[in-house]
């Protein structure tokens, strides 16, 4: 766990205004008051002779009152993801197959344009199985499902070589709300 709690403040320094040089500005504030607070957990546990369930967590909250001469323009956003998992061995044959859930918020209210909340869960796989002494295959999918209109289906195949690594990826990239002012 843990918390950064911060205040600072700045502008126009010994008298001066804004605009510059002229006698009816104003003297301009800048300030910023943060509050920060985060969390995480990991687990194992063993299930039977040769498998593992696994939980990590995480969790961020950030609070941000920033003030520009004299508009203040909170905001907040907060992140967490939260996975489980079963790994094991079958044959030879090393797998895991998991639940992920991330989420992810941010509210301004003053610029409401960019207000968000994201909320993703997924399911993976993968499974690696040694080829010869010195090369293993591995392969892996993961599917989310975005509270947007989008579903992700993500593979990944890799055959290691001592000291050679070859990887196929099919999947995608992240995107971001068009925002026009």
């Amino acid at each position: 766990m843990g918390a950064v709690l911060e205040d600072r403040s700045g502008g126009s320094v010994n008298g001066g205004l804004v605009p510059p040089g002229d006698r009816n500005g104003s003297a301009f504030v800048e300030a910023l008051k943060t509050r920060r607070y985060d969390m995480g957990l990991t687990g194992r546990w063993p299930v039977g002779d040769e498998r593992v369930l696994s939980v990590r967590a995480s969790a961020t909250s950030r609070d941000l009152d920033q003030t520009f001469g004299d508009v203040l323009e909170p905001s907040k956003s907060t992140t967490a993801f939260a996975e489980t998992a079963l790994s094991g061995v079958t044959g030879a044959h090393h797998w895991v197959i998991g639940l992920a859930l991330q989420h992810d918020s941010y509210k301004d209210e003053v610029v409401r344009n960019f207000n968000c909340t994201y909320n993703v869960p997924g399911l993976f796989v993968q499974d690696e199985i040694p080829v010869g002494e010195s090369a293993t295959l591995s392969t892996s999918a993961r599917l989310d499902q975005h509270n947007i209109p989008v579903h992700v289906f993500a593979t990944h195949e890799t055959q290691v070589n001592q000291p050679l690594r070859i990887s196929k990826n099919d999947g995608f990239g992240a995107f971001c709300r068009r925002v026009t002012a």
